[in-house]
């Protein structure tokens, strides 16, 4: 069995690559182009290209997918972590089919960041689902599922750890055995839409109140966009501008132990926050 494999997500996509190879004939790797990164904005290419590198992969770090490059039909293209809509001409391209797997329990949380609201909405469970690509994300016929119990200490990121280590296991087992899709059900569900900066804001009063409540939160989105507030402006008895670092922005790093970072500051652990006020 011979497939094709694009993905770009960190560490996590290079899980699923390293399975794919340990039990399949992975004939092609597609990841996005080295981007800058680092105070130098050196040109770092994704962990799957690393990978496929040192394991003497055929790679393809590819701009745009107008096109296909000169490689044999597979039976499969497999799809975990890519982060670009696939066009058609690839879809068809695989002998069977093309398949993606999602980080969640479908029609539940498509979209970007599912680990990360999965854990902000409280859900007690999450799962992995393979599916038939179509040409909208994560709208295609279902193949397979499988779920587990989010525990109360996952992070994001030991979240997205186990989602992709159950995808890996998912498509070994999936993909030799008779494949027989169905649609995903219809209805309004939560849309994992992407994160930004302010998602991690908290006001002053909040952060101040009781940080422990910021927990969940935490877990949710460190490292990016992290959990963060800005300082007040404190006020002088002469009415003048005070000297102080108001408006610079305070990051919530851990709770045990607690400590935060002020902007252009190293971190520090955090005993009472009024002597930053």
């Amino acid at each position: 069995m011979t497939i094709i494999f694009f993905g770009s997500f960190q560490k996590y996509s290079v899980q699923v690559l390293e399975k794919l190879t340990n039990n399949f004939s992975v004939t092609a790797v597609i990841t996005t182009p080295p981007k800058p990164a680092g105070r130098h904005m050196e040109l770092k290419p994704t962990e799957v290209a690393l990978y496929a590198r040192s394991n003497k992969l055929p790679l393809y770090e590819l701009y745009e997918l107008s096109t296909i490059p000169d490689i044999p039909r597979p039976d499969f293209i497999v799809v975990a972590g890519y982060g670009r809509l696939i066009p058609p001409l690839w879809l068809e391209f695989p002998k069977i089919m093309a398949v993606n797997m999602h980080p969640s329990l479908l029609p539940q949380y498509r979209g970007a960041f599912p680990a990360e609201w999965a854990i902000l909405n409280m859900e007690k469970e999450t799962g992995v689902t393979l599916v038939k690509m179509s040409a909208e994300f994560d709208k295609g016929d279902i193949i397979a599922q499988k779920k587990f119990v989010i525990e109360p200490s996952d992070t994001r990121e030991t979240l997205y750890k186990k989602l992709y280590d159950m995808g890996a296991k998912l498509l070994v087992d999936t993909l030799p055995a008779k494949i027989t899709p169905r649609p995903q059900a219809s209805g309004d569900f939560f849309y994992a839409r992407r994160l930004t900066r302010d998602d991690g804001f908290v006001p002053w009063e909040e952060f101040t109140k009781d940080i422990s409540k910021l927990e969940r939160k935490l877990r949710a989105l460190t490292p990016w966009p992290g959990v963060w507030t800005r300082l007040p402006a404190p006020e002088r008895s002469d009415g003048g501008q005070a000297k102080t670092p108001q408006g610079k922005r305070l990051k919530l790093l851990s709770l045990n132990p607690p400590t935060v970072q002020l902007e252009g500051k190293k971190p520090s652990l955090l005993t009472d926050l009024s002597h930053l006020s």
